[in-house]
């Protein structure tokens, strides 16, 4: 999983590596791991972008306080993706995602 900082400014590395700690998100062998990213605001807006996670006013676009959070999950492979907010019940969250895995699964397998 990778999360990238729309707040470049304040989500400095140290800042990330203090906001894992927080919340207990710790490496572990052969697993994958969460990676916090932040970088240059024109970089991070390419990205945004590249993801349709962006606002074509350009005003709203800049404004922090208009984005949601967003979770884009799905298969590079099969070119498949999905959004959802990450601020649902945590078992909504899991069950959309899971709901993908499972039809990714099934494609894959075809």
């Amino acid at each position: 999983m990778v999360s990238i900082s729309i707040d470049p400014e304040n989500d400095t590395p140290a800042a990330l590596r203090e906001m894992r700690e927080r919340y207990g998100i710790v490496e572990e062998p052969n697993k994958p791991d969460w990676i916090y990213c932040t970088g240059r605001e024109e970089d991070i807006t390419a990205i945004r972008k590249s993801m349709g996670l962006w606002d074509p006013d350009p005003e709203v676009d800049r404004d922090k306080n208009q984005h949601a959070g967003t979770l884009v999950y799905g298969d590079d492979r099969l070119d498949t993706w999905a959004v959802t907010p990450v601020l649902i019940d945590p078992r909504r969250l899991s069950e959309a995602v899971l709901r993908r895995l499972r039809l990714l699964e099934r494609r894959s397998d075809s």
